[in-house]
């Protein structure tokens, strides 16, 4: 839902959703998915510093699964956080690409 809501440019919903779910139980795989999400949502409504925090869990919760959907979501979130040049996006940055090392 969170998701879906992003698209459509409702961020304060999205954020909403997306909080909700990574509060909620998941499995590691789901997790990073919600954290993808919530790190987005936070970056396009200027919360570099959340951003940055949540990409930072995604990256270390996703080291060593292989997945190429959560490749694609790794790289999305890191273009993002690259592009938005705040504080700690370059070190963010990093341990997403230890994360994208893995070989499929």
């Amino acid at each position: 839902m969170a998701e879906a809501l992003l698209s459509l440019g409702e961020l304060a919903a999205a954020g909403e959703h997306a909080a909700a779910a990574v509060d909620t139980p998941a499995h590691d795989r789901g997790r990073v998915h919600r954290l993808a999400i919530l790190s987005t949502v936070e970056l396009r409504q200027g919360n570099a510093d959340k951003a940055v925090a949540l990409a930072v869990q995604m990256a270390e919760l996703a080291r060593g699964m292989e997945s190429q959907r959560l490749r694609d979501r790794l790289r999305a979130v890191r273009e993002h956080l690259v592009r938005s040049g705040g504080a700690g996006t370059a070190e963010a940055a990093e341990l997403i690409d230890g994360a994208l090392r893995v070989p499929l």
